[in-house]
């Protein structure tokens, strides 16, 4: 069969390449110039051959879709690292935080999430507030959230709160290796926008701004906020708008900042850096790099921060922040800042679902069009939490194997919580045996 795939993110390529795999035709039609879609390594205006992902930036420990992907392509990965190995550096209030108030900040969080637990579909900024939460706690908790899905406290659901150490690691030589090698024997196209898709006969018909494509079938790879904004004759059914207009998703914009001073910046921004103000974060993904500077990075929610803030401007709150915890200054050596709201071709970071939108919402969305049109993207796949670049592999797998009848191969780990994640409540309880034995100094309940 003729198989047209719409974007060249990991969802596509992944299900475009196993298609062919299988002696289908396949060509991807892609708006941009690139592949990667919303994973994207920046190396300009870096210097020492170093690089930032401003887009999808980490593997979590236990997403063995994406992990198995990269083995089967050789891809490099770096050593496991952990976010919260240690206690973090949290500013708040116009000062660092002591240890003990950090901890006990863990404490409170724990404490009420074990007394209080979280109703279906009540939002974090009501469980907050209904648990009487102090403004250094809740400032905390806020700050976590902005890392991912970069979505204000209203629109969190309070039940998949989770925060505390994470064992994560980074494709060593950027995470676009991954989509370009994806991409290397496939037809692709770049630079067609789609404009109409027209699935009304036993063919499937995508018009472009350059041209007019048809096909037996159509994998539809594109973010859930693009979905609506495509023409679609018939028009596409009501159930499936509905889903798709109810799906929240974060937004902001990547950032990333390159610095002379390695061991300072690496010293004093330990395993992440918290604030009540820009940058919410910050994280030195740069530990297994080439060269003598370190490169930074946060990400600038879309929502909860003021808009229009120009890339000088947020780099220069980064450096200020730096500036500070190293107690001493720091030389910007190059900066980056790609918007993924204003971005055309993207409009999200993530998905966000909240309550049972899993079992009800990504159902509706990811159902095929009269067997013709298969969905695609990390919005359609039923992971908890944001997909990320794990969920957009697996939706990819999963239109595969609904076009070829084959069996699911997902596993269940992908399902589950993942591994060294801790609780708010297990980072209560470890707070409250003893502050000189910070909860982030210890290892994840599961490998004790």
């Amino acid at each position: 069969m003729k198989i047209l795939v719409v974007g060249a993110g990991l969802s596509g390529l992944v299900a475009a390449h196993r298609l062919q795999a299988t002696s289908h035709k396949v060509t991807i039609l892609e708006a941009r110039s690139r592949v990667g879609g919303r994973v994207m390594t920046v190396r300009e205006p870096f210097a020492e051959g170093q690089h930032a992902d401003v887009g999808a930036m980490i593997l979590y420990e236990g997403q063995n879709t994406i992990l198995d992907l990269c083995r089967e392509f050789g891809i490099k990965l770096t050593p496991v690292k952990t976010v919260g190995a240690e206690l973090p550096c949290v500013r708040y209030g116009g000062r660092l935080l002591g240890r003990e108030e950090i901890g006990a900040s863990f404490a409170e969080l724990g404490k009420a999430q074990s007394a209080h637990p979280a109703e279906p579909f009540e939002t974090a900024a009501a469980w907050v507030r209904r648990c009487r939460l102090s403004a250094q706690a809740v400032a905390l908790l806020d700050a976590f959230i902005e890392i991912q899905p970069s979505i204000p406290l209203r629109f969190v659901d309070a039940r998949g709160l989770h925060i505390g150490p994470e064992r994560y690691m980074q494709m060593a030589d950027g995470n676009d290796q991954l989509p370009r090698r994806l991409a290397q024997d496939l037809d692709v196209r770049f630079g067609h926008v789609v404009r109409l898709i027209d699935w009304s006969r036993s063919s499937v018909v995508v018009e472009t701004e350059k041209g007019r494509f048809e096909g037996d079938l159509l994998v539809l790879a594109v973010p859930g906020p693009l979905t609506t904004d495509i023409g679609w004759d018939p028009p596409l059914p009501a159930e499936k708008v509905r889903a798709l207009v109810s799906l929240r998703y974060g937004t902001g914009a990547g950032v990333a900042s390159q610095y002379r001073e390695r061991k300072a910046v690496s010293d004093a921004v330990r395993t992440a850096f918290f604030s009540d103000t820009i940058p919410r974060w910050i994280l030195d993904l740069s530990v297994d790099q080439p060269g003598n500077a370190a490169v930074v990075t946060t990400i600038l929610s879309g929502e909860s921060e003021p808009r229009g803030f120009a890339q000088n401007d947020v780099l220069r709150e980064v450096d200020s922040a730096l500036t500070e915890i190293t107690r001493s200054g720091v030389t910007r050596l190059g900066g980056a800042m790609v918007s993924w709201t204003d971005d055309p071709f993207a409009r999200c970071i993530a998905r966000a679902p909240i309550g049972d939108q899993r079992e009800t919402v990504l159902r509706e969305i990811k159902q095929p069009l009269s067997n013709r049109v298969f969905f695609a993207g990390e919005h359609t796949d039923e992971r908890p939490g944001p997909g990320g670049m794990d969920g957009a592999i697996r939706s990819g797998l999963r239109v595969v194997n609904e076009i070829t009848g084959a069996p699911s191969r997902q596993s269940s780990m992908d399902h589950a919580v993942r591994p060294g994640s801790w609780t708010i409540d297990k980072i209560a309880r470890a707070a409250r045996v003893s502050f000189s034995h910070p909860p982030w100094s210890q290892p994840p309940m599961s490998q004790r």
